[in-house]
C-alpha cells in the first residue's frame, strides 16, 4: 500500500521498524526521512503530492520547507481529494522559480497516475474493446476476483480496464517528460540527480486480483521501477533485486551525507540480488514474504506459508533449508506487529475522505 510504502523509501526503514504497516497510521517523529536530513544539510526541500493518502495528517511533511496541504481535484467515482500531474508540475516548477539559489534543493512529486479509477487523457480504444475476460462488480473495494468498487466503469470488460492503465502510464511519461525540460531550460539538470520509482504495482488477474493492489505480495505488486539518472555516470542496466529500502542510502551517499544509521545498502558500494521482505495489512488480512535468491516464501497471517522456487528445480533438502532460512528473515525483518491508530482524532472531513476510501465502517481497506 502506498503510505508504508513511501514511509519506506522517506526513512529508509521497513514497516516492522517504522511502524506504518497500512494506510492511516502516523509515522512517528523519532525517524529522520529524507526531507528532515537534506534540509538539516542545508538543502530547500518540497513536496508535491498527488495521493491524499500522503497528506500532512499522516507526518510524512516533515522537513519539507513546502508540502501540498490542499487537493484541487477529486477522484471521479468516490470523490477524494487528488491533485493530477499537471497540476504537480505546475505548482513545482513555480518552486524551483521561486525557491532560494544558493542552497541546493530536494524536490519530491507524488504522481497519482496511474491510479483508479482510470482516468486517462486519452486510451487505446481498439485494445480497450477486445474481447475477452469480463467480470462482475465487487461489493467492496476488494479487487478479489471481481473489479473493486472504486474502479466501476459501469462494466467488467478487463480489457478496457487495462487499457486505461496504459493510457495513464503514459501520462505519467508525459508529465515526466515536461518536469525534465523544464530543469534543462533553468540550466539545473546537468547537475541535478533524478530517482524515478514507484510505491506498488498493480494486478490485472494475477493471483486472482483484478485493478487492484495492497491485496496480497505478489510480483505484480512488488515489482516496480527504479531509475536513477546521476549527473557524470554513463547510462547502464542493472538486473539484481534491490529494494525501496536501498534508495534513501543511495541518494544521501550521492548527496555527500552521512547516513550510518540506515539499514538498507547504497547501490554506489554493492551489487547483487539482496534478501527482500515485504509486508501489507488489510481488513482482517494480513501476508509477508521474503525472497532470497532462488526462493520465495509467503505467508499469511493464518500462519499458511507458500513456498516458491524462481529458477529451476531443487530438492526436498534445497526447499526445506530455504524454507527455514527465509521464515526467520521474516522474523528478523517483518515480525506481525500490533494493530496501530493514529495518533489523533480525524476530522470530520478527514472521516469523510476515509470512509469513501473503504478505511472506516468494516469495509475492506481500497488500496490507494
Amino acid at each position: 500500500m502506498t503510505l508504508p510504502s513511501i514511509a519506506t523509501l522517506l526513512t529508509g526503514r521497513l514497516p516492522a521498524e517504522h511502524g506504518v504497516e497500512k494506510n492511516g497510521i502516523r509515522l512517528n517523529d523519532r525517524w529522520p526521512t529524507l526531507a528532515t536530513r537534506l534540509r538539516e544539510a542545508g538543502f530547500a526541500t518540497a513536496g508535491f503530492i498527488g495521493n491524499f493518502t500522503l497528506r500532512p495528517a499522516n507526518n510524512l511533511s516533515r522537513g519539507f520547507d513546502r508540502y501540498t496541504r490542499d487537493y484541487g481535484g477529486r477522484e471521479s467515482n468516490r470523490g477524494t481529494p487528488e491533485n493530477l500531474g499537471a497540476t504537480l508540475n505546475e505548482q513545482a516548477i513555480a518552486w524551483l522559480d521561486a525557491r532560494d539559489r544558493s542552497r541546493p534543493f530536494f524536490l519530491w512529486i507524488h504522481y497519482q497516475e496511474p491510479h483508479g479509477p482510470y482516468t486517462p487523457s486519452s486510451y487505446d480504444e481498439v485494445a480497450a474493446a477486445e474481447p475477452g475476460v469480463v467480470l462482475a462488480q465487487s461489493p467492496s473495494q476488494s479487487g478479489r476476483g471481481a473489479i473493486p468498487r472504486y474502479q466501476w466503469l459501469g462494466h467488467g470488460r478487463l480489457s478496457e480496464y487495462s487499457a486505461r492503465y496504459d493510457g495513464e502510464v503514459s501520462d505519467v511519461d508525459l508529465h515526466l517528460g515536461r518536469l525534465v525540460r523544464a530543469l534543462e531550460e533553468r540550466g539545473l539538470l546537468e547537475d541535478t540527480l533524478l530517482v524515478f520509482t514507484a510505491d506498488h504495482g498493480e494486478a490485472f488477474g494475477e493471483e486472482n486480483l483484478y485493478a487492484a493492489h495492497g491485496e496480497g505480495l505478489g510480483e505484480a505488486l512488488l515489482r516496480v521501477p527504479l531509475l536513477l539518472r546521476v549527473p557524470g555516470v554513463e547510462p547502464a542496466v542493472r538486473r539484481d533485486v534491490v529494494r525501496l529500502l536501498d534508495v534513501a542510502p543511495t541518494v544521501l551517499e550521492l548527496l555527500r551525507v552521512e547516513a550510518p544509521d540506515l539499514p538498507g545498502e547504497s547501490l554506489l558500494r554493492a551489487s547483487g540480488d539482496r534478501p527482500v521482505v515485504a509486508q501489507v495489512r488489510s481488513v482482517g488480512a494480513r501476508w509477508r514474504s521474503a525472497r532470497d535468491g532462488d526462493f520465495r516464501l509467503v505467508e499469511s497471517k493464518s500462519g499458511r506459508m507458500e513456498l516458491t522456487r524462481l529458477r529451476g528445480e531443487a530438492s526436498p533438502e534445497e526447499e526445506q533449508r530455504a524454507r527455514d532460512s527465509l521464515a526467520a528473515l521474516l522474523e528478523r525483518d517483518a515480525p506481525w506487529i500490533a494493530e496501530t491508530t493514529p495518533t489523533r482524532p480525524l476530522t470530520s472531513a478527514e472521516r469523510e475522505a476515509l470512509q469513501a476510501l473503504g478505511y472506516l465502517d468494516g469495509a475492506a481497506d481500497a488500496p490507494h
